[in-house]
């Protein structure tokens, strides 16, 4: 190449699949138009031989690139042609293959017959001329079908079933007893495909209840179990989801509990702050009232304290009980029991006798509450008849008997 762009050119041409041009003589001059007077000597020159005078032109500004060269255009390859044919022939080939198959799956789809009606002979017969497998599936009590013939056929008439699929039929035994089956909890199309597989009739009906799935069977009748005959109409009961909802009692509860027991019924709750002598956060009025029946959706009003914490518990009456009695009543009250033994024998040994702060006095939570236990005396005294022993009375003071031996336990 005499330049780089001639070669740049000669790569572009491979690549795009063009000829290239090829030199001729690397040596020779360009083609040059010779003057009068050089044509005529060059005749002479060449024996007389009249010369083709060539008519100048101007021949422009003088060119920068070389004037191009030619040769043989060369061979392209012939594999991208061999990978074309190659990948049509692949193309054609799936698409016979494809549209092959779509005809032969149609060509083995095959209808299913009618067989209602017929006896299990017949039945076979046409199944089978159908390119069906036939299958007895035994005997069903009809109120319609006769006895020996076909009463039910599983696909039905008309379905497409793959070559050499089952079609299962039941031979009628006749007006005979059939058992109810059990129908509770299904969904009302499956339970009336049920009874209609038994030759049984079905009326629904339906029943507004909120505790079963809607769409579902809650009852049935006659009732699962039993046997009637072919033919017999079954009643099932449907739940469906009932309009309206009966409002719950409210008052007393917290609010969170309120909130959570109206959201479960389908009913918002609307809380209004309320002054009042219970404690913070308590539904103490509500409306609409307990029992009202009100749309689902509908707000109900709850009316909530906001009085403060209460800190104070009012002391609980513990005299007479055991020990245990007492001491589990006093944490219900969030208070702090603390026991003292005293011996006596006119009370029951581990009976409260006493106690104090007494019952019904305000306290705070968490203060002590001293009970007074009856305890069996560690030694027996003898005492003479005009002597007396001094017990606590029976509205008992705050303060145990001097003479009395006891001992502490603080919880």
């Amino acid at each position: 190449y005499l330049t780089a762009q001639a070669m740049h050119e000669d790569l572009r041409r491979v690549q795009d699949g063009e000829p290239i041009a090829m030199p001729t003589a690397y040596a020779e001059d360009n083609t040059r138009v010779l003057t009068p007077a050089e044509a005529a000597s060059a005749a002479s020159a060449s024996g007389g031989m009249q010369a083709t005078q060539i008519r100048r032109r101007d021949a422009g500004p003088p060119r920068t690139e070389p004037e191009p060269y030619y040769d043989e255009p060369r061979r392209s390859s012939v594999w991208p042609w061999i990978l074309v044919i190659v990948l049509i022939l692949a193309l054609a080939g799936a698409a016979y293959a494809i549209f092959s198959n779509w005809g032969n799956a149609e060509e083995e789809l095959m209808v299913v017959p009618s067989v209602i009606g017929s006896t299990a002979a017949q039945a076979k017969d046409a199944i089978e001329d159908a390119g069906l497998k036939f299958e007895n599936a035994g005997t069903q009590a009809s109120a319609d079908i006769p006895e020996g013939e076909v009463s039910r056929q599983d696909p039905d008439e008309g379905m497409k079933l793959l070559k050499g699929e089952t079609v299962k039929v039941w031979i009628s035994s006749g007006k005979g007893k059939v058992e109810v089956p059990d129908l509770f909890g299904k969904d009302q199309t499956k339970a009336a495909n049920e009874l209609g597989n038994l030759d049984l009739g079905v009326d629904p009906k339906e029943e507004a209840n909120d505790g079963a799935l809607p769409g579902t069977v809650i009852r049935q009748s006659p009732a699962a179990g039993e046997f009637v005959e072919a033919g017999q109409v079954v009643t099932i009961i449907v739940a469906v989801a009932s309009d309206t909802v009966a409002v719950p009692l409210l008052i007393g509860k917290d609010q969170a509990t309120a909130e959570a027991l109206l959201t479960s019924l389908g009913l918002l709750a609307d809380p209004q702050p309320i002054e009042s002598t219970e404690p913070g956060g308590t539904v103490v009025d509500q409306s609409p009232a307990q029992g009202e029946e009100v749309d689902r959706q509908s707000a109900v009003v709850i009316y909530v304290s906001n009085a403060p914490e209460i800190t104070t518990v009012k002391v609980p009456s513990v005299a007479g009980l055991t020990q245990s009695q007492a001491v589990a009543k006093l944490a219900a009250s969030d208070l702090n029991p603390r026991i003292e033994a005293y011996e006596t024998l006119e009370y029951d040994a581990g009976v409260v006798i006493q106690q104090n702060p007494p019952a019904g006095q305000l306290v705070e939570r968490g203060s002590s509450v001293r009970i007074l236990i009856a305890a069996v005396p560690t030694t027996t005294t003898t005492i003479p008849t005009t002597t007396t022993t001094e017990f606590p009375t029976t509205t008992l003071s705050t303060e145990p008997p001097t003479t009395e031996t006891t001992f502490t336990t603080d919880f």
